[in-house]
């Protein structure tokens, strides 16, 4: 039997920045989860074993064969976390620990209860600006490594 004594009472957690945190990571986490488990479904065996084959550790098999073949999932996964991440404000609201911090609370914050309508879409405007400006400099970012990898990787024939 275990005494009362042992425990150290509650834990006090509510209307903390851990709280948000923890409730962010376990809304979010399936939105990043499932893209990547496609994406490392779809990775081949036989390409992991013939990495292996050639004589590639487990390390650089990862790296050179698995990572690149992931890539469009782990964007996938990204992009599904990173929009409904930057609007949400039901978390904070609920948990109470980020008040302010978050951009979405602000907007509602300028909605309902400064009845301000114009702020509140001016800074919904700029959330959606910021956010597809975002996308769109890593949408280059990606395009220019893809360009870059495969110049890399382009087979030189050397006449002779």
């Amino acid at each position: 039997m275990v005494s009362s004594q042992t425990f150290c009472g509650p834990i006090e957690i509510l209307d903390t920045r851990t709280a948000v945190q923890i409730a962010i990571v376990y809304n979010y986490l399936p939105l990043m989860i499932f893209p990547l488990w496609v994406a490392l479904d779809r990775v081949e065996l036989h390409l992991r074993e013939a990495s292996k084959d050639l004589g590639a550790n487990r390390i650089r098999t990862f790296l050179q064969v698995t990572l690149p073949l992931a890539g469009p999932g782990i964007v996938a996964g990204l992009i599904l976390v990173f929009v409904p991440l930057s609007g949400d404000y039901v978390t904070a609201a609920l948990l109470g620990g980020a008040k302010g911090n978050m951009i979405g609370a602000e907007v509602a914050n300028q909605y309902f209860n400064a009845q301000d309508a114009a702020s509140g879409s001016a800074i919904a405007v700029s959330l959606i600006i910021s956010i597809l400006l975002v996308l769109g400099v890593l949408a280059t970012c990606f395009w220019f490594m893809s360009k870059l990898l495969k110049a890399n990787r382009a087979v030189k024939v050397v006449a002779r």
